[in-house]
């Protein structure tokens, strides 16, 4: 769903052929008038991976406390520097 989104966001008529979506030459109207950012949720390693890589932030579906929420904190890092993003 996100090269989806970031395709209809586009403003361009797009085609898209993936494994769950597909549609031919469809725009959509008005688009967003700013960059809309990504956030990814939940704490499984998917998640997490998908966060680091794809997303501009990440929002934990559970309560975590401080010394639970550092190692989530450093797989997503780790997940970013892999993808040569910024940490």
């Amino acid at each position: 769903m996100l090269d989806v989104l970031q395709l209809l966001w586009s403003g361009d008529t797009v085609s898209y052929e993936g494994e769950f979506y597909s549609f031919q030459d469809i725009a959509i109207k008005p688009i967003p008038a700013q960059r809309v950012p990504l956030i990814a949720g939940g704490h499984s390693e998917a998640a997490l991976r998908r966060a680091g890589i794809r997303c501009d932030g990440w929002l934990g579906a559970a309560r975590f406390e401080p010394r639970g929420l550092a190692p989530i904190i450093d797989r997503l890092n780790e997940h970013r520097a892999g993808a040569g993003r910024d940490t």
